[in-house]
């Protein structure tokens, strides 16, 4: 079976957009696409994937910044509490 065109995997990904994931995965195992369409599907489900860890991998460094930022701010003042006393 040729490779699908760019234009047919948008198509792909249009039609899954509207589906969740667990619908995905169900329609996958019960194996509903062809092998072609079936990597599409396969490889949208892990762009996804990367995504979300993706984002969540920014919101843990977010956080870290902040918690480092509010523990050398601490600091700050308790330095200066120790040198106004």
């Amino acid at each position: 079976m040729p490779k699908k065109t760019p234009d047919e995997i948008e198509k792909i990904h249009t039609e899954l957009g509207g589906l969740s994931e667990r619908e995905i995965k169900r329609r996958l195992a019960a194996g509903l696409w062809s092998d072609e369409k079936g990597k599409v599907v396969e490889n949208y489900l892990e762009k996804k994937e990367l995504a979300r860890r993706n984002r969540y991998a920014n919101t843990d460094r977010n956080i870290q910044r902040w918690i480092l930022a509010l523990s050398f701010g601490t600091f700050v003042v308790a330095l200066l509490t120790w040198f106004l006393i």
